[in-house]
């Protein structure tokens, strides 16, 4: 547990974080405060009313948009190897200096997506 006075200093920060978004967001108090009696937690409440709070949680990483050029050798490779080893998947990244994460992950759509069609 924090020192009270680390707590209470965190406690301002939310509190000027939250009021900052609600006046941006236009939400009203009102609509927390309302939201708040019905015994929603905290991250809840600000999900509710469209915050996404820095305290909360980690802050997800916006969706990547690849490239035309990056979709076409991900596409290409797909079409000979859908499962890649670790490898190949290090020398695609590299190559298109993409995170291994990304091209595993857009590989893991790309199989589903073709799960899903039937093809």
């Amino acid at each position: 547990s924090m020192p009270p006075a680390e707590q209470q200093a965190e406690h301002e920060h939310v509190i000027k974080f939250l009021t900052a978004e609600i006046l941006k967001n236009n939400t009203t108090l009102t609509k927390l405060e309302e939201f708040q009696e019905r015994g929603l937690p905290l991250p809840l409440l600000l999900s509710a009313a469209g915050i996404r709070s820095p305290v909360f949680g980690k802050m997800r990483k916006r969706r990547t948009t690849f490239s035309r050029e990056q979709l076409a050798n991900m596409e290409r490779m797909f079409q000979k190897h859908p499962y890649l080893t670790p490898g190949q998947r290090a020398d695609l990244a590299k190559s298109l200096k993409l995170a291994q994460i990304q091209v595993q992950v857009w590989f893991q759509n790309r199989r589903a997506k073709c799960k899903k069609t039937g093809i």
